[in-house]
């Protein structure tokens, strides 16, 4: 696998350290760490947002996981189960590195669902995944960088707002 030097992200007050390497050559989107997932990573650090130890014994689907980034996270942060899932099967390899890199398991419900940039071309079957998938009281995590559209304006917003709060 040709990587690139591993990139290392802190997570938490406790400054949990997650490394993560990407595969250049690879041509897949998956196969490299992209912004919304930082951003994502300092959002669930941030204790305005969660406190410490909210993600505590979460079970936690990531849903187009690529590198593993927002998972391993999680999983750092103490959620009990991280479910990775990518529809490209050569991502795997780069999926199965990182995880034992940081020695970070899945059926629904999900306590969390995570997602970082899966929404390209209307997001069909993702919010019907989203519903089947949560639990109940579960939330949704979604990050991406806007091409195009405003938030709201398309028809994948109109049916996530419609089917979430």
């Amino acid at each position: 696998m040709s990587q690139g030097r591993p990139v290392v992200i802190t997570v938490g007050e406790e400054q949990r350290t997650v490394v993560i390497h990407e595969d250049y050559k690879l041509d897949e989107l998956g196969a490299t760490l992209w912004g919304s997932a930082i951003v994502l990573c300092a959002a669930i650090s941030d204790p305005g947002n969660f406190t410490a130890g909210w993600f505590v014994g979460k079970r936690v689907l990531d849903l187009g996981a690529g590198t593993g980034i927002m998972g391993l996270a999680l999983a750092a942060l103490g959620a009990r189960e991280v479910v990775l899932t990518d529809n490209e099967p050569r991502l795997l390899k780069i999926m199965q590195k990182n995880i034992s890199l940081n020695s970070a398991s899945g059926r629904p419900p999900f306590d969390i669902i995570v997602a970082c940039d899966c929404i390209y071309e209307g997001g069909d079957g993702l919010v019907s995944t989203l519903q089947s998938c949560c639990a109940a009281e579960g939330i949704v995590l979604l990050a991406y960088e806007p091409r195009g559209q405003v938030w709201g304006e398309s028809p994948f917003h109109q049916d996530l707002l419609q089917k979430f709060e």
